[in-house]
């Protein structure tokens, strides 16, 4: 039915529309291909264009049916691949964990190692200090008998021998200044290096 209530009976071919009587005298009557409705719709189950719109149809609906189990196909894939990423994550941090500890294990063993060797040589050190400290008190002592009881002469040779052993001594204590700062700027720079050593150029997954 119409738009005005009443049967088909024309086919404009310039609108591409069904109209009724009232359709013509209203929006129709300058047209010219106009054909009788009936003559239009005869045979049109067997027309191409009725197979055409049927095979058509059948198309979008596989077209469609196949864009859907793809997408389907796609988020299974794709949860798939999330669970091989998210263990692959977590076996990359237990790699990363297990290096850090040898890491850990490794740099604390060398420092213990490094802090034994420079505290046996700081105890050397300290006992040749010790030797020097009682030689000094010696030579004190010595000097003091000097100073009270013996000749011009014994003074003389005396203080030559005593100058010779402060000299030495002064020396030798200048080297211990030295060396304070050297052992102090070789127990650092050895922690420095060990962490210079191992952090840059090992990767986190290489092992120890």
């Amino acid at each position: 039915m119409s738009k005005h209530n009443e049967n088909y009976q024309i086919f404009c071919q310039k609108h591409d529309a069904p109209c009724c009587r009232r359709c013509v005298t209203e929006t129709h009557n300058d047209c010219k291909e106009i054909d009788v409705i009936d003559d239009v719709i005869r045979n049109v189950k067997s027309s191409n264009a009725f197979l055409d719109i049927e095979q058509m149809l059948a198309e979008l609906s596989e077209n469609l049916q196949r864009i859907r189990k793809d997408r389907q196909e796609n988020i299974k894939s794709l949860m798939k691949n999330r669970a091989t990423i998210e263990k692959e994550v977590q076996q990359t941090r237990s790699l990363i964990n297990n290096h850090l500890d040898k890491l850990q294990e490794s740099l604390i063993k060398e420092l213990y190692a490094a802090a034994e060797k420079e505290s046996s040589k700081i105890k050397n050190v300290i006992s040749s200090i010790q030797e020097k400290e009682k030689k000094i008190s010696e030579s004190q002592t010595n000097f003091d008998r000097i100073k009270q009881h013996a000749s011009n002469l014994q003074s003389f040779l005396a203080l030559k021998h005593i100058q010779r052993d402060v000299t030495n001594n002064e020396k030798f204590l200048e080297s211990l200044i030295k060396e304070e700062n050297m052992t102090m700027y070789l127990c650092l720079g050895k922690t420095k290096n060990l962490l210079r050593f191992y952090l840059p150029r090992r990767r986190i997954w290489e092992p120890l």
